[in-house]
């Protein structure tokens, strides 16, 4: 009797044991291989976790960011800024009457988001190489965009190895021989006149007159892949973090600086590989595509106006917020807007966004007259 008692009391412990632990398995199993944090569709809660002493600079808490189309996973959709969808934009170009005109690279077609956040088409639609009306008109992978003087619309045609021309709803070629032209700008400062393209393949920037001629260039130290002019210098960001002028190199940009105006390792947290490029006030806005940043280089130095740059980890994701709390992904092109506004396109995460700076609302003093100023030589040799 009492034998048989202590086997159906083990037999009870031992299934109630059982129990316990398919319990635990499926609550480790949920906590660490199903649940995520809600984050924004298609992107992050948040960038990677900091390293153990990692050092990471965020941007300014006085700066805005927010979505104005796009986002999450990739797709196309034309229509309200709410419903538009894109797939990997990288070109982006402010025109006068406050839209932006995009190159929607995975989805081949040029694009316009207007002042009231109307999404449509401008030309393109199926991969390939056509010209005529906009609508029947192919490209292939375009990846920059820029208003002209004359009012067209100049696109580098990246997978067609061509700079392309939209005037008047039709689209023609400008010129070709290009070896994957990457990003493209007009030149109207220091009497030039003329188109930049940044020429990835041929690891060079080209000038190209309105009339589709070749008119000058130079070699870049590594492959362009966005070019600007200041009016007074012209700039292209290179692969390797590089500022290339038509001098030469313009040097390598550190990123140093947190927000209340301290230093944290120099050389460790530089630009490791700038995409995109615009002018700004005293210098150059600037991606670093391997940390999802935008940077204002100006003289020797680079701060960070949006996203995170760390030591260690990737600090890509997405999240709308103040400079210091977003984030971003891999940024493919930058422009500024007639109110100094700050565009961007969010390559990664099918977005087009927008900076806003917002005077008196920091919660710390950026005191950039108290910082010491270097050159890049010494900052690289550190």
């Amino acid at each position: 009797m009492n034998k048989g008692l202590r086997k159906q009391v083990s037999a009870k412990s031992a299934a109630v044991a059982i129990l316990v632990a398919i319990i635990l398995v499926q609550a480790v199993w949920w906590r660490f291989l199903v649940y995520r944090p809600k984050g924004p569709p298609g992107g992050f809660a948040g960038g990677a976790p900091a390293g153990v002493g990692e050092v990471i600079v965020t941007g300014r808490p006085d700066a805005h960011v927010e979505t104005l189309a796009g986002g999450g996973d990739p797709g196309f959709a034309d229509g309200p800024q709410s419903v538009a969808r894109f797939d990997a934009p990288t070109g982006i170009a402010a025109c006068p009457d406050g839209s932006l005109l995009i190159a929607d690279t995975q989805n081949h077609r040029i694009r316009r988001l207007a002042a009231d956040g109307e999404v449509t088409t401008v030309a393109g639609g199926v991969e390939g190489f056509a010209d005529g009306p906009a609508a029947q008109a192919r490209f292939s992978a375009p990846c920059g965009v820029t208003l002209g003087p004359d009012g067209a619309i100049y696109v580098a045609d990246t997978g067609n190895n061509r700079v392309r021309r939209v005037r008047d709803g039709v689209v023609s070629t400008l010129a070709g021989g290009f070896d994957k032209p990457c990003g493209i700008a007009y030149g109207g400062g220091g009497g030039r006149s003329s188109l930049l393209v940044a020429e990835v393949g041929g690891v060079r920037v080209r000038q190209l007159s309105l009339a589709g001629v070749v008119s000058g260039g130079w070699a870049a130290p590594d492959r362009p892949t966005s070019v600007a002019d200041s009016g007074r210098v012209v700039a292209a960001a290179t692969q390797t973090a590089a500022l290339a002028g038509m001098a030469g190199p313009l040097g390598s940009p550190a990123v140093a600086e947190n927000a209340d105006g301290s230093r944290s390792s120099p050389s460790a947290l530089r630009a490791k590989r700038l995409t995109a490029i615009c002018a700004a006030p005293g210098g150059w806005y600037a991606s670093d595509a391997t940390q999802g940043a935008v940077l204002h280089i100006h003289g020797a130095m680079a701060d960070v106006v949006a996203g995170s740059v760390g030591q260690l980890n990737d600090h890509r994701g997405y999240r709308d917020s103040d400079g210091a709390k977003s984030l971003f992904g891999g940024i493919g092109g930058l422009a500024v807007d007639a109110k100094g506004r700050i565009l961007v396109a969010d390559t990664h995460n099918n977005a087009i966004r927008r900076i806003t700076i917002i005077p008196g609302s920091a919660e710390v003093e950026i005191r950039r007259g108290e910082r010491e100023r270097r050159g890049f030589d010494q900052w690289m040799s550190e």
